[in-house]
């Protein structure tokens, strides 16, 4: 290692633990279908587990960071739980609300028979990633490294990387199949490992093993994928709703004092009012019922200027504002006077003296304006389906290759999981309400494989091919043909001829080559260290092809050179024309210490 500025370098190794399995997940079916869940932990990394988990619960239901328990084989008197871990990494179970899950689905008999078995891997690895999760976030110091699935268990292999003091080569070499037995035995290692991971992958339908061997994309046509997203789209708006009306001219009767109110006869109907009185309070003194220019008596002998009245809107509205004005009270005999009300601050059914005295003898006739303005407002859940794969699913050439519904996989390799997402909820907030809103699904995303009926037609192609080797003359310095052109859907021949090199070598009489070998040792180094450190033999060949000159191979005795085959046609074509090729662009790629590519 070198500083940056070149003045200072050093050699260094960084040491860390080996990797080694921390984790192990185990399910074990119990009855209605449910899982019962066990949890091994090594968390010192000495091979020994010292911290077991056994959950108290079983569960009817996995999520991407709990599980779910209902009374066995049903979806009854369910209950939250999420995985959790203390800062040592010891991980465990706590009581949450269902909605604080995400990326839940059934896994019991209420949502199908023997879900267990036949959707053994899919569950081990969300229930095992809900406990690695749940580790690592408390715990950030473990890193997983590995993952592997033995029936109904997932094995976590991981490092301690606070603990970096002494490195090791994990996992199995290569070398362990040649270094072992007769010459036989490694075929038979390579062949039993190739069907043992063939077994595994075929249990994935996400592997390539898979989707090479029983995929939709085996079709003969050629097709294409398209991803697309079908969601539920929820929101709560606020609507006002106003009714007013602006200063009107009017007439009253009164002995003496006039009050005024908003009168409050249900919650979406109000009535606009005042009241005229005598020098004792008493009501409608001297002027008896109302005149035929005034506002009829209505609700407790008040005159009612108006009743105002919200359509039914619902039952999530609130009122704003509520104002009555009275202004301009005045005429002969009487003092002026006004009034503004306002149910929402100064409340409803209240009397408001307007200051109007009218201390002459008898009825007095005064005048007056009058307005008001009501405003309610009302919260609403509105929703609606956003289908971006409408076109994709009308489609008759394309199908449905994937799909995941709120994090669960519900489609996968053309085929159904059966397994169903559970219920989600969400929460929208309006100005003043607030919507919990559950639905079976809220987004959906899908992937479609679509067919393409491409035919590609090479007969002209051919045809001119066929012209040019019929025709074609070697005359020893050039070579005359024919060809074929397309002229606006016609041919038109068109003589030709191509400038031969001379002298031309004779490549009728066979090349004699010879392959040699010389003593290499492997000092090859990689992230595990050099490959002396790691390989079982690292004494291996070097090997060489050779042109013969006179039928004699050309060897260099002194560095231990020796002949693998003499001087003959050699036919091994692949390996020779590959190492070739490999010369001929690594000698296109060569530039010297000078920095002029040569």
């Amino acid at each position: 290692m070198t500083t940056v500025d070149g003045a200072t370098s050093f050699t260094a190794q960084i040491q860390c633990p080996s990797s080694r399995e921390f984790v192990t997940v185990l399910l074990t079916p119990a009855g209605g279908g449910e899982a019962g869940i066990m949890v091994g932990e090594d968390l010192d990394f000495d091979g020994t587990v010292d911290y077991t988990f056994n959950a108290p619960v079983n569960a009817s239901g996995v999520c991407a960071n709990g599980i779910i328990s209902c009374e066995p084989g049903t979806w009854n008197s369910c209950r939250g739980y999420r995985w959790t871990a203390n800062p040592a990494g010891q991980t465990g179970l706590m009581e949450v609300s269902i909605t604080d899950l995400g990326g839940c689905y059934c896994i019991n008999n209420s949502c199908g028979s023997n879900l267990f078995f036949a959707r053994q891997r899919q569950i081990l690895e969300t229930v095992g990633g809900g406990v690695i999760g749940s580790i690592q976030g408390l715990s950030p110091r473990f890193t997983v490294t590995r993952a592997r699935i033995d029936g109904t268990s997932i094995f976590y292999h991981g490092q301690a990387t606070a603990g970096c003091s002494a490195a090791g080569a994990g996992g199995s070499l290569p070398t362990a199949y040649y270094s072992q037995g007769t010459d036989t035995t490694p075929g038979l290692l390579l062949a039993g490992a190739g069907a043992v991971e063939a077994s595994a992958q075929a249990a994935d339908p996400n592997s390539y093993y898979s989707l090479i061997q029983s995929s939709y994309s085996l079709a003969s046509n050629p097709s294409t994928t398209s991803s697309c997203v079908v969601e539920r789209v929820g929101s709560a708006v606020t609507n006002t709703y106003k009714i007013d009306q602006a200063a009107t001219s009017g007439n009253l009767c009164t002995d003496h004092l006039v009050f005024s109110r908003i009168h409050r006869v249900d919650e979406t109907t109000y009535e606009l009012q005042f009241l005229d009185t005598g020098p004792p309070g008493d009501p409608h003194r001297n002027c008896g019922g109302a005149f035929p220019w005034e506002a009829p008596i209505a609700s407790g002998g008040w005159h009612s200027l108006r009743t105002v009245t919200f359509p039914v809107v619902g039952a999530n509205y609130r009122l704003t504002n509520a104002a009555f004005s009275m202004q301009n009270i005045g005429g002969p005999g009487c003092s002026s006077g006004s009034a503004n009300l306002n149910g929402m601050t100064q409340g409803f059914d209240v009397s408001l003296f307007t200051g109007v005295v009218c201390p002459a003898g008898g009825a007095q006739f005064p005048s007056f304006t009058w307005s008001y303005l009501f405003e309610m407002m009302e919260d609403v859940y509105n929703e609606g389906i956003s289908d971006g794969c409408a076109a994709l699913a009308a489609n008759s050439d394309c199908s449905l290759q994937e799909e995941t519904v709120d994090g669960v996989l519900t489609y996968s390799n053309f085929s159904p999981t059966f397994i169903v997402p559970i219920p989600t909820c969400k929460t929208f907030y309006g100005s003043f309400t607030t919507f919990l809103e559950c639905r079976e699904w809220w987004r959906k995303e899908r992937k479609y494989r679509c067919t393409a009926e491409t035919r590609w037609d090479f007969s002209d192609a051919k045809k001119r091919v066929d012209r040019v080797t019929a025709t074609a003359t070697d005359n020893l310095t050039t070579m005359a043909y024919q060809d074929l052109r397309k002229d606006n859907g016609d041919w038109v021949t068109e003589n030709r001829d191509v400038t031969l090199n001379t002298p031309r070598e004779d490549y009728r009489q066979p090349i004699l080559a010879c392959k040699t070998r010389k003593p290499k040792r492997k000092t090859d180094a990689a992230f595990p260290g050099q490959a002396a450190q790691y390989l079982a033999d690292p004494d291996g060949w070097e090997f060489f092809y050779k042109k013969c000159e006179d039928s004699v191979c050309p060897l260099d005795p002194a560095g231990g050179e020796e002949i693998v085959l003499d001087c003959r046609e050699i036919h091994e074509f692949a390996e020779a024309a590959t190492i070739m090729n490999i010369l001929e662009q690594a000698n296109k790629d060569m530039i010297c210490s000078d920095g002029v590519q040569k």
